[in-house]
């Protein structure tokens, strides 16, 4: 196949006659007269005949020299007549990461759109390295070039559908340096939270005209797996569609494939999920698709995604994921034909903490049941909440009578400062355990009153401190999802426990 067609990748700028990578200090390389004329002459894209006429000679060795730096893509043509095939990502990069070698393999038989749901962003691997680089528009114009180039690739197009992804739905604006560093955990933590219901209604609006527009062309969906919310959103949204309305994709096939790299990482999930459609009528036939011949078109092709990482960084979880199931004797890619579609599900049986919720809540709806009227009620916040805003709502409601003392950690500290409520006093912890043993110690001295931990990793020494106000009714539980999920199933179906 000849390839005659040049893309400029979307993360270089020229300044001072020097290529640079978003904002990078550093130069890629520095560029001669020709090189940097052929640059500006791809501000779109072009043939590369018509380079050579607008141009000159030099363009072809331009552009080889492009190539071979990674800052260009070449394509060509594709065979007339392919079959249509959807595929609906959470964010810009997962359908790469997940099936990009089957869609490398079927780029001949099978036309891509690829709709990227989260499309607004403020995300780039800056985000690890504290540079400043949070420009929404910026970035979501950076994010859904990479989609698009990506796609171009297989022949296909790319639709963005312009939803937030979760660090937006935290924060709805530009960010800055200090405001990452006063919030990041926070941010960690809310990423993690299963999505508010209407987050997973503007989805599934999002979503309706592309189900509405398929026409019979092929379907493919994430399963959802792992610990992020937009993963999960992108799910229910597509499933609840399906089960809600049985005309949507009434002529096409659907097929869900397994989210890279979380699949390897969260076995147990994905085999829950699984069985969670099966339990609501679905049926689904595992598909493993052979990738071990365009592995590495695969590892090229993900490099298109600069912004979010560098190949090497994700390899290995990438190379984790295409031999689960594998037995080391080829590397797969997973996909499930549903062949049945499910009725309603549980977002909550499906969410990756479910067992921990379910282990939580007998606790939590005693815990309701006896301190609904409590006039105080202390949260130790060792691990933000990551929605604290939405979670005083729920809490001054459940218990109407409460006045809410909320510990916070440094790293919590700008998340509950932001919230002012009559009914809250936010209490400063300096970081470390010390200190936690010291305000666990303070507050066994004062009255007793009904007392939430949220530990995060230090699950131990959280029941240590409640056990020095033995008094308190103290609950302990990893992260506030749990247990605002649990309180939620509580207030829903107050059960005999």
């Amino acid at each position: 196949m000849e390839l005659n067609w040049v893309y400029r990748r979307p993360h270089y700028r020229v300044r001072d006659g020097a290529l640079y990578f978003l904002a990078s200090t550093r130069p890629v390389t520095t560029m001669s007269a020709e090189e940097l004329s052929t640059w500006e002459a791809l501000a779109t894209a072009d043939s590369r005949e018509s380079l050579r006429s607008r141009v000159g000679p030099g363009a072809d060795a331009a552009i080889a020299r492009f190539l071979e730096l990674g800052v260009c893509d070449e394509v060509g043509s594709f065979p007339p007549g392919r079959r249509r095939a959807i595929v609906v990502e959470p964010h810009s990069d997962d359908a790469a990461l997940s099936v990009g070698g089957t869609m490398w393999l079927r780029r001949n038989e099978l036309e891509f759109t690829l709709v990227t749901v989260a499309s607004r962003s403020n995300f780039t691997s800056y985000f690890l390295s504290d540079r400043d680089f949070f420009k929404v528009e910026e970035v979501t114009g950076i994010r859904n070039a990479e989609g698009a180039a990506f796609v171009r690739q297989l022949g296909g197009s790319h639709r963005a559908l312009g939803e937030n992804e979760a660090t937006l739905r935290y924060r709805d604006e530009d960010w800055s340096l200090q405001f990452l560093g006063s919030h990041r955990v926070s941010v960690s933590a809310f990423n993690n939270r299963q999505a508010l219901e209407p987050d997973l209604a503007r989805w599934k609006a999002a979503l309706r005209p592309v189900f509405e527009q398929l026409d019979g062309a092929e379907l493919w969906l994430p399963l959802g797996i792992g610990n992020h919310s937009d993963h999960e959103l992108a799910r229910n949204a597509s499933l609840s569609l399906l089960a809600e309305d049985p005309d949507l994709a009434r002529t096409s096939l659907v097929r869900l494939y397994q989210d890279v790299p979380y699949d390897s990482k969260y076995i147990d999930h994905l085999g829950r999920v699984l069985r969670e459609l099966t339990n609501a009528g679905a049926i689904v036939l595992p598909e493993q698709v052979s990738i071990k011949e365009a592995y590495q078109c695969k590892l090229e092709l993900l490099s298109v995604y600069a912004s979010q990482f560098k190949v090497p960084a994700i390899e290995h979880g990438v190379d984790a994921s295409s031999r689960v199931g594998a037995h080391g004797q080829e590397r797969l890619e997973h996909l499930y034909r549903l062949e049945r579609r499910p009725g309603r599900l549980s977002p909550l049986r499906m969410t990756l903490d479910a067992p921990q919720v379910q282990v939580v809540l007998p606790h939590v709806r005693r815990w309701l049941k006896r301190h609904a009227g409590a006039p105080l009620i202390r949260i130790l916040a060792i691990l933000p909440p990551g929605r604290w805003h939405e979670d005083v709502r729920l809490l001054t409601a459940s218990f109407p009578a409460a006045t809410f003392e909320l510990y916070a950690p440094p790293a919590a500290a700008a998340e509950a400062d932001a919230v002012h409520f009559p009914r809250v006093e936010v209490h400063h912890v300096p970081a470390g355990a010390g200190a936690w043993a010291r305000t666990a110690l303070r507050l066994a001295l004062r009255r007793p009153s009904p007392t939430l931990i949220l530990s995060g990793p230090r699950y131990l020494e959280a029941r240590l401190f409640g056990l020095l106000g033995p008094l308190s009714d103290t609950i302990v539980v990893r992260a506030m999802d749990h247990f605002m999920l649990a309180l939620n199933e509580a207030r829903r179906s107050p059960g005999t426990d």
